[in-house]
């Protein structure tokens, strides 16, 4: 069985599934603001759970996202007198690998209604 900490209530919990066999996950992904960084390490970790809970037997559907329009982004657009887009399409590759699948990113952006604000 597999035991998760909750961090609201501070305890270890039973993993309980809504659908049997089946696990969904979304996951916040980085701000592609500037150079990754010690804080996007998070995103890997999360990745590792995501293997530990598929390899229990589980079937997994993973779904994460990158930030791509942000105050920070915005910020450095400003900043360096280009758009938002061009700054992501600069740090989003960063390392010589895309952050996530673009054409998945591109459905689950279609899918997502905007809001009024990033925060």
């Amino acid at each position: 069985m597999l035991r998760l900490y909750d961090s609201v209530d501070g305890e270890v919990r039973d993993f309980n599934l809504r659908d049997p066999g089946h696990v969904s996950m979304y996951v916040c992904g980085p701000t592609v603001d500037n150079l990754p960084h010690l804080g996007h390490g998070r995103f890997t970790l999360v990745w590792t759970s995501h293997d530990a809970v598929h390899v229990s037997g589980l079937d997994v559907n993973y779904v994460s996202n990158i930030t791509d329009i942000e105050d920070k982004i915005i910020a450095r657009s400003l900043q360096e007198g280009r758009s938002t887009a061009e700054v992501v399409a600069t740090y989003e590759g960063c390392g010589g690998r895309r952050w996530t699948n673009s054409a998945s990113r591109d459905r689950t952006r279609r899918r997502t209604p905007r809001t009024g604000s990033p925060r």
